[in-house]
């Protein structure tokens, strides 16, 4: 049983089951039930603009975003927006997984 391919698990699926084989290298039932995480993140906690540091590492930010920009040409297009929280503004930057954006 734990040499079941992933994909037979209830709502994986050919996709998923791709997914999970591609980033995590989980093929069967047991690779499932063994792959144990590597680090803790806490999303339970979020963070004020004024609290971050260099030192700061990954943290949950919460405030209204504003004013997104897509920059750059061909490999260096990249999506700049300004989120803003009551305590000051910081600007956020994706690099990448964008083929484009439109506002609704």
């Amino acid at each position: 049983m734990l040499d079941t391919a992933i994909e037979y698990l209830r709502g994986v699926g050919t996709v998923k089951a791709d997914m999970l084989k591609k980033e995590l290298a989980i093929h069967t039932f047991g690779d499932l039930l063994f792959a144990f995480p590597y680090r803790y993140v806490d999303k339970t906690k979020f963070h004020k603009i004024n609290e971050l540091s260099e030192e700061s590492g990954e943290v949950q930010l919460k405030g209204i975003l504003r004013k997104l920009d897509m920059l750059g040409e061909g490999g260096k297009r990249r999506l700049v927006g300004r989120l803003r929280d009551e305590t000051g503004v910081v600007e956020l930057v994706w690099f990448r997984g964008f083929t484009g954006w439109k506002r609704t």
